[in-house]
């Protein structure tokens, strides 16, 4: 039977005594919804050196929490994991930082955060020439580029 495992998300960005209150529950929030089982999953302490946040999870939900994670690691978990992993990395790359969740067992790393090592993907448009195949009925409208209608 497995028991409860503790787990830790280390935020290399503060120190305990430097992390802002509100800064700490939004990490906190987006980690609850990357590990789900938001029942099962436990705060336990903030240890010192760099902010390490020390939870427990219940031996029901081990599996469940790990594959989950896992997922959200390969890029293919649930989305709002998926969203909630993307909101934690530009949290960090606004807090010139990187994390990682460690099982505390083990010492294993379960999901790397890169932070402020990752490069945010920027898009500055796409430009692909192309045709329109059809008959012109007519060109037109109120907008700049108007309006084009073929049959």
């Amino acid at each position: 039977m497995t028991q409860d495992e503790e787990f830790r998300f280390q935020i290399a960005a503060y120190t305990p005594d430097t992390m802002p209150m509100a800064r700490l529950a939004e990490y906190l929030a987006q980690l609850a919804t990357i590990l789900g089982e938001e029942k099962s999953v436990h705060f336990v302490k903030i240890e010192p050196g760099s902010t390490q946040v020390v939870h427990r999870v219940e031996r029901e939900a081990v599996p469940k929490v790990r594959a989950r994670a896992d997922s959200v690691r390969r890029g293919d978990g649930p989305s709002d994991a998926r969203r909630a992993y993307r909101r934690v990395n530009r949290l960090l790359r606004e807090d010139n930082g990187t994390a990682v969740l460690r099982d505390s067992g083990t010492g294993a790393d379960i999901i790397n955060f890169p932070g402020i090592e990752e490069r945010e993907e920027t898009f500055t448009g796409v430009r692909q020439r192309g045709a329109i195949d059809g008959e012109v009925v007519r060109i037109g409208g109120i907008q700049k580029w108007g309006t084009i209608t073929l049959t």
